[in-house]
């Protein structure tokens, strides 16, 4: 296995002669389609393990949620350990994290800045569905995906955070921001965080969270921010789906649903927040022309 993956990195890596993580936006795809690879390749054998637990009469939604984390977790070990392999261990490596210091109120700003956000966007989700209704497969599929349990907490607020911020900030935009300009590679590492979802009705607030969420890390050169920033999200969405829940609401229903005549004001104070929030993070992290981190 070891041999093919060597001749790709000596293709991939013909941009790159230093050993340092330098991506080019060639190399960006490529990863996105070993992400692909990766997914589908794991999901073969989780998907005989479902087969064989419902063939033993064991079947649950929730043993099928603890599949997919199971699958979810053992894909991105997959996928990380074939991304260092071909590009070099430079590209997942303790450097990603930074170890620089952030401090606590910049935390607090982006808490702030994430929940506003996702009030903001919530109407933008509810238009998509309105003109492009869900097929009603893809609706069933996703009531049975994101449901109120523990497995799928641990996927949506803590699994899935980590892993596609170590591959959408920690390994793509950081190796696209040394062979293009900040604004390309922040809309670039964007686009791939909407795509890697698989969800179209997902993708237009998905990709406006990854402008943030790559703004974020240009400015700080740490995914710790963009973890937050993406655990707070999540966050947000499964409480949103809890409340939901313990009113009898299927998985559609939206924080407009839930606030009725109140989501107006919430939507102001929110665009407030979200323009206070924003500004003191760029006068925090505001750089002098030409000093890009």
């Amino acid at each position: 296995m070891l041999l093919p993956l060597r001749l790709i990195s000596l293709i991939m890596n013909s941009y790159n002669p230093t050993n340092q993580h330098r991506f080019q936006l060639t190399q960006a795809w490529a990863v996105v389609g070993l992400f692909i690879g990766a997914t589908l390749a794991v999901s073969v054998p989780v998907g005989i393990l479902e087969l064989i637990a419902k063939a033993l009469s064991i079947k649950s939604s929730e043993l099928d949620a603890w599949f997919m984390v199971l699958a979810t977790i053992i894909s991105y070990a997959f996928l990380f350990f074939i991304i260092n392999q071909i590009f070099g261990r430079a590209t997942i490596a303790k450097p990603l994290f930074a170890d620089r210091h952030i401090d606590w109120t910049v935390y607090i700003l982006i808490l702030l800045a994430t929940s506003s956000l996702a009030i903001i966007l919530e109407p933008l989700s509810t238009l998509l569905l309105k003109f492009w209704p869900m097929p009603e497969w893809f609706e069933n599929y996703f009531g049975q995906v994101f449901t109120v349990s523990i497995s799928t907490f641990i996927l949506a607020v803590i699994v899935a955070p980590l892993c596609e911020e170590v591959l959408l900030r920690g390994v793509i935009l950081r190796g696209l921001l040394t062979s293009m300009s900040p604004k390309k590679a922040i809309i670039w590492s964007a686009f791939f965080f909407a795509l890697i979802h698989f969800n179209p009705w997902q993708a237009l607030p998905a990709f406006v969270i990854g402008l943030f969420l790559g703004w974020m890390y240009w400015k700080t050169k740490s995914i710790w921010p963009c973890i937050f920033i993406h655990f707070v999200n999540n966050l947000f969405a499964f409480i949103g789906i809890t409340i939901a829940d313990s009113k009898g609401l299927d998985s559609n229903t939206t924080l407009q649903d839930l606030t009725g005549g109140y989501f107006t004001s919430f939507f102001v104070v929110a665009t407030v927040l979200l323009i206070v929030s924003f500004g003191l993070l760029q006068k925090r992290y505001k750089l002098k022309k030409g000093n890009i981190p």
